[in-house]
This record gives C-alpha cells, structure tokens and sequence, in this order.
C-alpha cells in the first residue's frame, strides 16, 4: 500500500497539492467580525507551510450568533473575505480556502 498523504488531489476544478487539511480553530480576536492581521500571519504561515487546504475558524452570520465578541463575522460587507484566502494569495500562491459558519447562539 502506498502513502498518498503528501501526493495532490483533485476535485472537480481544484487541485490540492496534497491532502493535508488545517481544521478550524477559534482564535478569539476578530474586531467587530473582521479578520485582523493575526488571522493573515496565523493562517498565511500555516498555507506557506504546505498544508493541502485550510479552513477558516467558525464565522457568525449575525453578531447574536458568535461564540465570542471576537469571533469571525459575515454580517457586513467587511467580514466577508475570507482570511484564508487572503493569505493563501500572496506571491503568486493560490490556495485553497473554506470558511465553517456557526450557528451559535
């Protein structure tokens, strides 16, 4: 059996350059919903680094609806691009991104 880890993926119109995937994780510091620099350095280093994909903590729909006041939010225009993606597109890169909305609240 041979180890497919590190070899790329693809699906439908992406390729993954491998099949390791960053979870998301809360970072708890979000300004009014917005991603702030430590969101771009946390996941632009972790896209640098060579993971496959990365996915963007959980991101409110409303401000009612996050786990904390420092959460991601997508309730105004500002909170809508995806800090993964942003860091994933710096020099030339293009890396895959998601973001997991919550439903909390």
């Amino acid at each position: 059996m041979s180890a497919h880890l590190f070899s790329p993926l693809a699906q439908r119109s992406v390729t993954f350059r491998n099949r390791v995937v960053m979870a998301p994780m809360c970072q708890y510091s979000a300004v009014d919903g917005v991603a702030t620099d430590w969101h771009l350095a946390h996941l632009g280093s972790r896209a640098a680094g060579g993971v496959g994909a990365v996915i963007a903590e959980a991101s409110a729909v409303l401000p009612n609806g996050r786990i904390s006041p420092a959460d991601l939010g997508i309730w105004n225009d500002d909170g809508i691009p995806t800090p993964s993606g942003q860091a994933g597109t710096g020099r030339g890169r293009r890396h895959p991104s998601r973001r997991r909305l919550s439903r909390y609240g």
